[in-house]
């Protein structure tokens, strides 16, 4: 057996529930909202919702009584052009950014590469202490991880790919850089947020993820093994 420290479980706890509240579930019966042909009301609508579900859910960690559910995030109607994909990211990106200036004290850091809004670089900054993860990053100067976020035009109907770039982590779900995870494969929903993704990446490295060696991942291998991975999924009963 082996212990778990309390702070640990606080973590894992909240990275669990923070991902599972900003996404809707199959079974909900709240009106949602429905997106119109303007642009700017589907990038609103979406700011709005963000806005309403992190209010409800600071409450709720504060432990204000009886806090409201968090709302259902806007449901996409129409297939998302490129140019409101863009923006919808855009505007995600400067919301998170605004939330870790002012909070000081955030997980994970956000900015594009090289100017390109359909391509994330997101550095976990901060992890558990007692975790192997934290352990075995003691042995690196840089003591933190680098991970890529790429989209396409389709999304949130499709999901992202995720690719752990530095440093070289194996462990369990993890494969040259590649995530074997539901939800960024045939358990995506277009309700899942940028932040709840991170969230989600954040809670598996911290409880599976052991550091191999500084350096960066080979992208053809991290490619090699999402493709594995895709495949596997192919015959698994996460595909339905």
């Amino acid at each position: 057996g082996f212990l778990i420290s309390r702070s640990r479980i606080r973590f894992l706890c909240f990275a669990s529930c923070y991902a599972t509240s900003m996404m809707a579930t199959e079974d909900a019966t709240e009106e949602e909202f429905e997106y119109g042909d303007d642009v700017d009301t589907e990038a609103d609508a979406m700011e709005t919702w963000q806005e309403t579900a992190t209010d409800i859910l600071t409450k709720r960690e504060l432990g204000d009584e009886e806090p409201a559910a968090a709302p259902l995030p806007p449901k996409v109607m129409k297939a998302t052009s490129t140019s409101s994909t863009a923006l919808m990211l855009g505007k995600e990106m400067v919301r998170l950014q605004k939330l870790g200036a002012q909070s000081g004290d955030c997980y994970f850091t956000v900015d594009f590469v090289d100017d390109n809004v359909f391509t994330w670089a997101v550095k976990f900054t901060k992890f558990p202490e007692d975790t192997n993860l934290m352990k075995t990053l003691q042995k690196l100067d840089d003591k933190t991880i680098d991970v890529e976020i790429e989209f396409t035009s389709e999304f949130p109907m499709k999901p992202p790919k995720v690719s752990i770039r530095r440093p070289i982590l194996s462990g369990q779900f993890i494969f040259d850089g590649a995530l074997c995870l539901e939800l960024l494969h045939d358990g995506w929903r277009s309700s899942y947020t940028v932040e709840a993704v991170c969230m989600q990446i954040l809670a598996v490295l911290a409880e599976n993820g052991t550091v191999n060696s500084e350096g960066t991942v080979s992208r053809k291998a991290t490619e090699a093994a999402r493709k594995m991975i895709r495949e596997a999924h192919r015959g698994s009963s996460w595909g339905g």
